[in-house]
């Protein structure tokens, strides 16, 4: 790899390219069938797969000349939600479930002693939210507000990084309610329970190690963030530079 291309070629910003045009609810759509799946191999097989799909989508907007080990570089963007707590590129968001349900409550309007309201505010206790082990607030979410939620959104996952950003950039509480009520708003029952995921519990349950999808992405992946332990973009964006 020459200099030039070296200079002019930023991983991160092929993906956000596809970011812009992939809709969220099919990234959504991946995490549920990866939370669903008991056999680890098929789960590894499905991220895998779309690890690839992704790639190839990279590989049709570039260069044909380009470095076809670019297109992991690319990922960036779904690897910040697979893995959240990990993505040191933005603040906290200082919404934990506790504040996510009382949130849900007052954007859906829900009456504050009904029985939807008691179970999304009480997700923790079986009482109400018939609580089994493993369940969350975003199960809870899923289940009670499905018929509140639009049954589709056009959200893209670029899309959702910005409303991440406008969050976790809010100085005060009453500034993120501000952004929430209105977006938890547009999507659909799917899609809110992962970004409940995403922002309130920074951990998606997917039943996969933090090795384990890196591995997926690369195989180098694993050594690398071992090294750096940085947080992304830098992991994913050195693979381009280490193996082009």
């Amino acid at each position: 790899m020459t200099e030039s291309t070296s200079c002019q070629f930023i991983p991160s910003v092929e993906g956000a390219r596809i970011a812009s045009e992939f809709p969220f609810y099919i990234l959504c759509k991946l995490f549920e069938r990866l939370s669903c799946s008991q056999v680890m191999k098929k789960k590894k097989e499905a991220l895998s797969a779309f690890i690839r799909n992704w790639v190839i989508r990279y590989e049709n907007q570039i260069e044909k000349n380009s470095a076809i080990a670019a297109g992991v570089g690319s990922f960036y963007p779904v690897l910040r939600l697979l893995l959240p707590s990990y993505d040191y590129s933005r603040p906290a968001y200082g919404i934990g479930q506790s504040t996510m349900a009382r949130i849900c409550v007052k954007a859906f309007g829900l009456a504050p002693k009904g029985l939807s309201a008691r179970t999304l505010l009480h997700f923790n206790n079986p009482k109400f939210s018939g609580k089994q082990d493993g369940r969350d607030l975003a199960d809870c979410v899923f289940s009670v507000l499905a018929d509140y939620c639009e049954a589709e959104s056009d959200l893209t996952i670029s899309g959702l990084h910005e409303q991440l950003d406008k969050i976790a950039y809010a100085s005060k509480q009453e500034e993120k309610l501000e952004i929430l009520t209105p977006f938890i708003r547009s999507l659909s029952a799917l899609e809110l329970k992962w970004f409940v995921r995403i922002v309130s519990l920074r951990e998606l349950h997917l039943g996969l190690s933090t090795k384990t999808v890196l591995t997926c992405v690369h195989p180098a992946a694993p050594s690398i963030w071992n090294v750096t332990q940085v947080g992304f973009p830098f992991p994913i964006d050195r693979l381009f530079f280490a193996h082009a």
